[in-house]
């Protein structure tokens, strides 16, 4: 079957990705973020002292990535990584009060990124398209 990038699933799904991280990073760099970190963040602020390894496997990053990225937020003050006092092979990671006042204006620039993004769909057009992206997800999670 012949079809087009406009036609592909893989390469719309590719420019969409590249794209809404473009768009996205340009709101957060001015809070003295990127998208990683404020994936972190996000997970951070849902649950403060998480375990790196668990937030690790949420955002689907390698270990060694995930590590190299809380290094460099511990660095800018944006967290603290202590080792667990029940299990030293563990570590949990909690926010510093600079993490912490950053999630209104990160989560708002997160809001403005999706409506924007999403400005030209109706609401029930925009819940259509996340049901359709949730469910092609899991579908790519089994597969």
């Amino acid at each position: 079957m012949d079809f087009s990038a406009e036609q592909s699933p893989g390469d719309l799904a590719k420019q969409l990705s590249r794209l809404y991280t473009r768009n996205l990073l340009a709101r957060l760099v001015p809070l003295g973020l990127n998208v990683g970190m404020f994936m972190t963040l996000r997970e951070l602020w849902a649950q403060d002292g998480a375990q790196q390894r668990d937030i690790s496997r949420r955002l689907q990053l390698e270990q060694a990535a995930m590590t190299r990225m809380l290094q460099r937020m511990e660095r800018e003050n944006l967290l603290r990584r202590q080792m667990s006092p029940l299990d030293g092979r563990k570590r949990a990671v909690y926010l510093t009060d600079k993490g912490r006042a950053l999630r209104e204006p990160a989560m708002r620039a997160a809001r403005e990124q999706n409506d924007a993004a999403l400005s030209s769909l109706s609401r029930e057009q925009r819940l259509a398209f996340c049901d359709a992206m949730l469910t092609v997800i899991r579908v790519l999670e089994e597969d």
